[in-house]
């Protein structure tokens, strides 16, 4: 655990202001730790638990936990209003963070969404216009993906 995340791990709303977070170099594991005290925060706010799967080491692993958690409420249509502001935060986050990984970093949180129609349609309307602009490249990433697994079982002999 990033020792600047320890007080709002349990405390979400004491999360450090993402952009003075960011002014020192962070590892994955950390920024992944940041984003699911922003998912702990917003549920906080709305009064629901969260599934502590466990604590996320890489931005992947934060994908599992953001669909373990909001999966569900994507698929029913519930929440929309928690789900547009911990969408924002979350994009607004990885999009603050100084390298070009962005739309790499919206993949792996978001890929479990887009991957099937029925989720995307249900989540689409509730992604910020930032997220919606790397919405080509997301898709690009999840072609590539299949393609390596395809090839992955072709070379197993599946």
């Amino acid at each position: 655990m990033d020792a600047s995340l320890v007080e709002a791990w349990d405390e979400p709303e004491k999360l450090p202001d993402m952009r003075e977070w960011l002014t020192e170099p962070r590892s994955e594991a950390a920024q992944a730790q940041y984003a699911f005290i922003i998912l702990k925060k917003h549920f906080a706010r709305a009064g629901l638990p969260v599934r502590e799967i466990y604590t996320p080491t890489s931005w992947f692993n934060f994908g599992w936990v953001l669909y373990s958690n909001i999966g569900a409420f994507v698929r029913e249509g519930q929440h929309s209003p928690l789900l547009k502001n911990l969408l924002v935060e979350l994009v607004d986050f990885c999009a603050a963070i100084p390298d070009d990984s962005s739309a790499h970093r919206l993949f792996q949180i978001l890929g479990k969404f887009i991957d099937n129609d029925l989720t995307y349609r249900r989540i689409e309307p509730l992604l910020p216009v930032k997220a919606l602009a790397k919405m080509g490249e997301m898709h690009e990433m999840l072609d590539e993906a299949h393609q390596r697994y395809m090839r992955q079982l072709d070379e197993s002999g599946y």
